[in-house]
């Protein structure tokens, strides 16, 4: 399977915030790293939704994601003071699809 090109948009828009407004891909990056503090560089851990099985590349990303789509689930982990992790793709729960 070939891998597409990203357009100039998907290379300038924030995947965490949204913002647009970067001149460059690599602007972004860094306004990614000093603003929410993660790399966007290519990472094997990939922060999987529970509840929608949609895949994050930053733990900011998977966070912002359950916050606004899943606000109920959101509370839950609050609450509870829960941790969320990267999905291990080696691994997989006895009885779960991945």
């Amino acid at each position: 399977m070939s891998q597409r090109k990203l357009t100039d948009y998907e290379q300038r828009h924030c995947p965490t915030c949204g913002r647009t407004d970067f001149d460059t891909e690599k602007a972004m990056k860094i306004h990614h790293k000093l603003s929410h503090g993660e790399s966007l560089a290519k990472s094997n851990e990939k922060y999987q939704c529970l509840v929608c099985k949609n895949n994050f590349g930053t733990k900011q990303g998977l966070n912002n994601h359950i916050s606004k789509i899943h606000p109920k689930v959101w509370s839950r982990i609050q609450e509870q003071a829960l941790t969320l992790t990267p999905v291990d793709p080696a691994k997989k729960i006895q009885g779960h699809d991945q």
